[in-house]
């Protein structure tokens, strides 16, 4: 599974027309900001979860969630946010493989694609991320960092008032549909100005038992998503 916090710019020809075009517009577009922060995964801008080549065997013998999926151990890749002032930031995924998560149960709307299998065309399953060992600071150069005191959230694409999201920092997922912000004292209503973020993301997949266990033929997991800061 790849995570790629980066920004990706597509251009995009048909290059077949019955008429050729006499003009062509060109917009040019961008944004100069003040500050901003450096966010990297595993130590870089794109990181791999690498789950290994695994025997059927294996797998089949992991816990199930619900009797319908596999829950093989989780991967762990560090997090790490650096910003050259304090600002209120936001934190929002893009799964680039949606359409191919599998149903898993009552959580599914915290779930990534996990891809198709090759010769039945079935989806593998899904995955979560969630945080551990979450620190967050807003003081210069990321000194004394805390442990967040919860979280904000708000639909991805909205404007509107943010949400307090309850729980432990190390038992909230990861919801694409949403974008999540810090709290930091704990009372906060919009997200507070913040230095840097340390910490890891759990990738927990999920295999379904469907397509796992009558194979026989190579399944490759094949998630991706995108980690994307907001400046709000």
């Amino acid at each position: 599974m790849t995570f790629r916090p980066t920004l990706v710019l597509f251009a995009a020809c048909s290059c077949f027309s019955a008429h050729a075009a006499s003009s062509a517009g060109l917009t040019v577009v961008g944004s100069i900001l003040p500050s901003a922060c450096a966010l990297t995964l595993g130590g870089a801008a794109t990181s791999v979860a690498d789950f290994g080549t695994l025997a059927k065997s294996t797998v089949m013998a992991y816990p199930t969630l619900g009797g319908n999926s596999y829950m093989p151990p989780t991967k762990t890749v560090a997090l790490n946010i650096l910003c050259d002032a304090a600002l209120p930031i936001a934190l929002q995924w893009t799964d680039a493989k949606a359409a191919t998560k599998g149903v898993i149960g009552s959580t599914d709307a915290f779930y990534f694609g996990l891809g198709l299998a090759a010769t039945s065309n079935a989806k593998i399953g899904a995955y979560s991320i969630d945080f551990s060992q979450l620190r967050v600071s807003t003081s210069a150069a990321g000194a004394f960092p805390s442990v967040p005191q919860g979280f904000l959230k708000r639909t991805v694409g909205s404007t509107g008032s943010w949400t307090p999201v309850t729980g432990s920092p190390d038992t909230v997922l990861f919801n694409p549909s949403y974008t999540l912000a810090f709290r930091v004292g704990g009372s906060e209503t919009t997200p507070p100005p913040i230095t840097a973020v340390t910490g890891n993301l759990v990738i927990q997949p999920f295999l379904l038992k469907a397509v796992v266990d009558p194979a026989t033929t190579e399944i490759k997991l094949d998630g991706a998503a995108t980690l994307n800061i907001l400046y709000l």
